[in-house]
Parts: structure tokens; sequence; C-alpha cells
């Protein structure tokens, strides 16, 4: 007689409906009849099959409780319960049972159900706080350790509350500390200067001055083989008018014809390409008239209109723009002169007027009376002559004359500046920076003036050092002074200077700072 083919446990599960607490209790009962049919074997083929069908329905039964266990495993998980164990054994033991009739029950399934009913974390709570088994799925505050609570937006919307009162309050704008320590890092010497020049007098002068409409000058150049600093000197010394140079006329020149110049010059609108001015009742003496304008400007800044020549920018200055033609032309008996109005667009419009008065002057005396503090340095060196009781400068605080400032070695100059509070000093080197930046747009070729400005740039950084040594080898004062009589005289001013900081430049700064000059 064939045997009715027993069915996997395993194969049951994907097709069985969800757990319920009847299908719990038809699969007990079904267990039960297995086993009482087990217990009388009945040889007839009746007791049989009767046989193989209470082993199917405990089949059913075991794949019941397997979908419970893994259902309430996969459930027990998410909330970190556990199940108390006289209920976890309940399993192991039916299969026990039923291994005694050959159930092919696999080995690993038992593993699996056991051992996901037994795992517990640290964080579980005790057996006597976890649900039944079977029991409805209820939500609850008690597990607080649970995944789904914490990811509940009302967990989170605890959290952040949570967060936003431990976490302190942290100001958007914080309110800048005057007295804060600020650390600068100054190059000890200037970068040589990085030319892009568009026209170059030392390689070609005639066609350089072609080229910025210096007709005259060029067949000139033409005829004679002249070096372009001979005919630089030539055109200065021509301009020379006993006391005032070329410069300053040029100066006063715009001054006289303030009114022309604003007539068409107007803030906020378009600069004009020339402007008209009369040259008729110009002084004789004073017949080198400017012959173009400057507009010069940085971006963030309005014009500032200087009165040029153009021979003096073009034979020093490589990197401008080529200057237009200028135009005289006689109406009714007088002398109009056409200036025309060239654009020149530098890093920063502060201290240009130092730039265009080395371009008249080609002197470094003027250059460095500029840039250096000098009456503050004919003051200092004054005072000491006369402690020492050697009167070597006059006790005028004006600026010196140029025998004056070229008696003055290097070391009176290092030791003056060194008095000078730090602020003092970085606004020196601020002043050479843009001064060096300004002339690296303009393209002055000149060696002379960027050797100067090395040099004024050394000075100044050796009287941060000496500054610096000074300081560490006199005792500290400071905590003496609230002790000293309300009575007592001021030290004198070349000792009331404080020193902050030295050659590491960490410095107490208000407001003040210093780019990289290579930039």
């Amino acid at each position: 007689m064939s045997s009715v083919p027993r069915p996997d446990p395993l194969s049951l599960i994907t097709s069985l409906p969800p757990y319920s607490p009847a299908s719990q209790r038809r699969a007990r009962s079904s267990q039960s009849a297995g086993l009482e049919s087990h217990s009388s074997s009945k040889p007839s083929s009746q007791s049989d099959a009767h046989s193989n069908k209470s082993l199917s329905k405990s089949a059913v039964g075991l794949a019941c409780l397997k979908l419970s266990a893994v259902t309430h495993a996969d459930t027990q998980e998410k909330l970190s319960t556990t199940v108390p164990a006289t209920r976890s054994s309940a399993a192991p033991l039916m299969l026990c049972q039923l291994n005694g009739r050959r159930t092919p029950a696999s080995s690993a399934a038992v593993a699996t159900v056991t051992t996901s009913r037994r795992a517990t974390t640290p964080d579980s709570p005790t057996p006597r706080s976890s649900r039944k088994l079977g029991s409805p799925r209820t939500p609850t505050r008690n597990f607080k350790s649970s995944r789904d609570l914490h990811t509940s937006p009302a967990s989170r919307r605890g959290q952040l509350d949570h967060t936003a009162k431990s976490r302190p309050h942290l100001s958007a704008s914080p309110a800048r500390n005057l007295n804060e320590r600020v650390c600068l890092k100054i190059p000890q010497k200037l970068p040589p200067p990085q030319l892009c020049p568009n026209s170059s007098p030392h390689k070609d002068l005639v066609g350089h001055l072609f080229r910025h409409n210096l007709l005259e000058e060029a067949r000139e150049a033409h005829n004679s083989t002249m070096p372009p600093e001979y005919m630089l000197d030539a055109f200065l010394s021509l301009g020379q008018r006993g006391s005032t140079n070329l410069y300053q006329q040029a100066q006063l020149f715009l001054s006289s014809h303030q009114q022309d110049v604003s007539d068409h010059i107007k803030p906020g609108q378009s600069m004009p390409e020339s402007v008209s001015i009369d040259v008729s009742d110009m002084p004789r003496d004073a017949q080198l008239a400017p012959t173009h304008l400057l507009a010069v400007h940085s971006s963030d800044s309005e014009a500032t209109i200087y009165a040029v020549h153009s021979l003096v920018i073009a034979l020093q200055c490589v990197s401008i723009p080529f200057f237009p033609f200028c135009q005289t032309k006689y109406v009714d008996g007088r002398t109009v002169r056409d200036l025309p109005v060239v654009d020149i667009k530098v890093p920063q419009q502060s201290h240009f007027g130092i730039i265009l008065r080395w371009l008249y002057s080609q002197s470094p005396t003027t250059l460095a009376q500029d840039l250096m503090p000098i009456p503050h340095i004919v003051r200092y060196l004054t005072l000491r002559s006369i402690e020492q009781g050697k009167s070597q400068l006059a006790s005028s605080t004006s600026a010196p004359s140029r025998s004056d400032l070229a008696r003055i070695t290097s070391q009176d100059l290092v030791e003056a500046m060194s008095v000078l509070p730090t602020r003092a000093l970085l606004e020196i080197l601020k002043k050479i920076q843009v001064v060096w930046k300004n002339g690296v747009a303009l393209g002055i070729y000149a060696p002379l003036f960027w050797n100067q400005l090395d040099r004024t740039w050394e000075l100044v950084i050796n009287a941060m050092v000496h500054s610096k040594h000074t300081r560490k080898a006199q005792p500290p004062q400071q905590p003496q002074q609230p002790q000293q009589p309300p009575q007592q005289q001021p030290q004198p001013q070349q000792q009331q200077y404080s020193h902050h900081g030295g050659f590491d430049l960490s410095l107490h700064l208000q407001h003040t700072s210093l780019n990289d000059s290579s930039s």
C-alpha cells in the first residue's frame, strides 16, 4: 500500500495565512491528535491515513509556530524585548517529539527559531515587562530604547527641544575685541616687480614715441641717437624755472583752471575725451603747459584728475595706455589747447601723488621724504643731540632739506623709528606697499625707484627688530606705575610710545591690517 507523501513544513511558510491566536489553538489540537495516533499504532490503512493526516496537521502547526516565532522575533527585535523562557521552549519540545516520527525538520531551521527567540540585548527590559506571545500589538511608551520611538516625529521634536535647551547660545556676529592679538606675516624684503610692458623706450625709442603720438620728439630722436634718460633729463631741466620745477608748474596750472575742468568733468557722469583750456594767459616763464589729464582711479573709488606732461610719463612707464594726440588751436586770437583725458586704473588710488612727484624729480631723497616720517625723525634726533650736548641738526620740526637728510645715517633712521608705536610702523609699510603696487601697475622701469622702496622697507623692518630688542632689554615697569605719586612729571615724549609685539608681529591692532606685498 502506497504511503501518502509527507509535506515539508518549511515549504508551507510562504503559503500560510498570517498568524492569529485561533490558528495557534488549532495547531495545538492537531499536535495532540497526532501524538495519540502515534501511541495507538494501528496497522490498518485507515489508521495510517488518519496518522498521516494528523502528521500533516502537526506539520501545519509547526509551520504556524515557526512563522509566529519569526514574526514575533522581528517584532521583539524592533522593540528590544524578550519572551519568557517557558514559552520559548515550546517549539523545541514539539520538534523533538516530531523527530520521533521522522519528520523532515531541518536542524538549521530549529537553530534559527531558538536563536532569534532567545536573542537579547543589554538594554532589553526584563521578561516581566514583555508582552505575552500572541497578544495584540499595542503602542506603548515604556520602551525608550526602541528605534521606532526614536524615529517618530514626536521623539525627534523632543530631541530638538532638549538639544536646544542644552546647547550654548552662539552669537551670529560676535563683537570684535580691539585688544585681540593678531599675527601678521610680513616679508623682510619686497619681491622683485613683474612688469607687463606695452611698449618700451629702451628697445625702440622712436617707435615708442610714435605710439604715444609724440611726433616732434620722435623725429628728434630719429635724427640723433640719444638715450631716453638723456631726453628726459633735458626736458625736466628745460621746465625748471628757478625754485619751481615742472611738477609744481603742472599743479599750479590745474588749480588755476579748476573751473574749466569742473565744467567738463562732473561727478557721476562719464569722462569726456578731452577738455579745452585757454592757455593764452599763461606766463612766459611757464611755456611748457601740461598736455594731458590723468583720471586715476581704482575699482572702488572715484577718479582723481592730475595734469601731466605726456613725455615725462611715457619715457618712464611702460604699462600705461598710449596717449592721444594733444591738439592746439587758435580761436579769435586765443590759444586753446585740447587736453585729452586718459583713464588710468591702479590697485589703490591713495598715495598716487608720491609716484607722480618721483617721476618729475627722479630723486631718491624726495621719495624717502614721502615714505618715512621725516618730521618725527628730525625731532627725535634733535632732542637726542641736545641731551648729548652735540647739536648737529636744527631744532626745527619741519621737513629737512636734501643736505640735512643726506647726513642722517641708516642707524639714526632705525633708532628714530624704533620708538614709534607698531601701528605707526605698519602704516609706513602699508604706504610702501601701495606705492609698490601702483608702480607695478604703471610699469615704472627705473631701477632707482625700486631700490629706494627696498631700502625704506628694510629700514622699517629693522626698526621693528630694534624696538623688540630694546623692550626685552628694559625691565618691565608697568606694575610699578600705580605706586608712583600722581605729582610725578610725565616721561619725555620719545619714551611714551608703547611697544606691542616685535618682529614676529604678534601685535595689538585696532582695525589695522597689512596684506601680503606679493599679492
